[in-house]
């Protein structure tokens, strides 16, 4: 599934790749509750994107909690990212549901 593609002067704040440890609690396409120590590999004042184990469910919530500073927002699941062959991992898009400071 490709990564939608949004004009950049549409988008409301930059993307800036990084690599932060976090811990993302949700519910699997499969409705499972799950935990799970992952990577965010892109930051935004209104989102980010984060490489998970998990298949996530679009417009479901994640709890996100940054493990470097142990701040903690909530997050929508907006879309998965496309992938490389033959990965292990999902990326997917996530926009904040309120104020995003996880990341400073």
């Amino acid at each position: 599934m490709a990564e939608p593609k949004v004009p950049i002067h549409m988008r409301r704040s930059t993307r800036r790749p990084v690599a932060i440890p976090v811990r993302v609690f949700g519910t699997t396409l499969k409705g499972r509750q799950f935990t799970e120590d992952c990577v965010c590999v892109k930051v935004s004042k209104h989102g980010a994107q984060i490489r998970t184990q998990h298949l996530l469910v679009p417009d479901d919530t994640v709890h996100v909690t940054n493990r470097r500073n142990q701040k903690e927002a909530s997050f929508r699941v907006v879309t998965q990212v496309e992938s490389p062959p033959g990965v292990t991992y999902v990326d997917w898009g996530i926009e904040a549901l309120g104020p995003n400071d996880i990341w400073e």
